[in-house]
């Protein structure tokens, strides 16, 4: 039985797939076994992995989106510990020797590393995360939560406890899930970049829409279950950080001219935190840019229902005139 389960999920990522798959057969630690999970890819992905028959195992399903696609390769992998690397990242060559031996050292259950980032060329672009120095709510539920899962080692037992991926969450469904696992288990961070996380157009981030209702769906569930994942964390924290992803949705549909979509979203997002603008308060901030700040989504809102009434008038006015033409 192999002693790591190294789980890739895929979706159409023929271009960069291969680049992760190698770097695992790089590795210097050996006792692993490579699990890949075609979310039901449409391009040539199936045929640019037939080269390694015998050193993966792959398993082709439904396309259900990025959560599915690990929760299958957990269920099918054989090791005890699982790990995963994401089909457009890569690791380097000493990932696996180091966490598997930071595991055992500490007796823990989760590590993690930092990354670096690259393009689609290469080129290193910067190393993630920074980590925030500070004791705030704020600070913790940063570090904790932003963790690339192409850094992660843990014991397969932890989703006994944490429960697996949230296939009901389409982003930032990662940090859902290491919230969950901190919350319950110690996590050890090695301050030493041992994976390349590779930014592209395709990047699910990249999806502005999705990736803010992924937010406001992972910090709903934290609401709703505060006392299971943090029992200091009080209520008017987890408050501002819904009304913050809901007035950035806001302001997404308003760039987009969506004004009723707006309107309904600001409302929502200030009925959770009537000064939603506290949220954008940067260190930096005069006490002008902070009122101004705290006064946005007021403004925001009324220029919407202005819009949105003058649109009415407007059609109205047209329907009138166009009605009058044919009596």
């Amino acid at each position: 039985m192999p002693k790591v389960s190294v789980i890739i999920p895929t979706y159409n990522r023929a271009d960069f797939i291969c680049d992760a798959i190698d770097s695992v057969l790089a590795q210097t630690y050996k006792d692993y076994e490579i699990i890949v999970v075609d979310d039901g890819s449409t391009d040539n992905t199936k045929e640019v992995l037939k080269k390694y028959d015998g050193k993966i195992r792959y398993f082709y399903k439904e396309n259900m989106g990025v959560s599915a696609a690990r929760n299958k390769g957990i269920k099918e992998a054989k090791g005890e510990y699982i790990a995963f690397l994401d089909s457009d990242d890569i690791w380097l060559t000493n990932n696996l020797e180091t966490l598997i031996n930071a595991i055992i050292t500490s007796g823990v259950f989760v590590v993690t590393s930092t990354v670096k980032t690259i393009d689609v060329h290469g080129n290193i672009l910067g190393i993630k995360p920074l980590l925030r120095k500070g004791f705030s709510i704020e600070d913790k539920f940063y570090n904790m939560s932003y963790i690339p899962p192409s850094s992660v080692l843990l014991r397969r037992e932890v989703f006994d406890k944490a429960g697996l991926f949230d296939e009901a969450i389409k982003a930032a469904e990662d940090i859902d899930m290491w919230i969950r696992v901190s919350a319950n288990f110690k996590v050890v961070r090695i301050d030493e970049p041992l994976a390349l996380c590779r930014v592209h157009s395709n990047n699910l981030s990249k999806n502005e829409k999705q990736t803010i209702m992924g937010h406001i769906q992972y910090w709903k569930k934290i609401l709703r279950n505060r006392k299971v994942y943090y029992k200091d964390v009080p209520t008017y924290f987890l408050r501002i950080k819904v009304a913050h992803y809901y007035y950035l949705l806001a302001r997404y549909f308003f760039k987009h001219r969506e004004y009723k979509k707006a309107i309904s979203n600001i409302v929502i997002a200030l009925i959770y935190f009537p000064f939603v603008g506290i949220s954008f308060f940067e260190k930096s901030d005069s006490i002008f840019n902070k009122a101004k700040k705290i006064i946005n989504p007021f403004f925001l809102l009324l220029f919407c229902l202005l819009k949105d009434l003058w649109k009415i008038f407007l059609s109205k006015s047209l329907i009138f005139k166009w009605t009058r033409k044919f009596l």
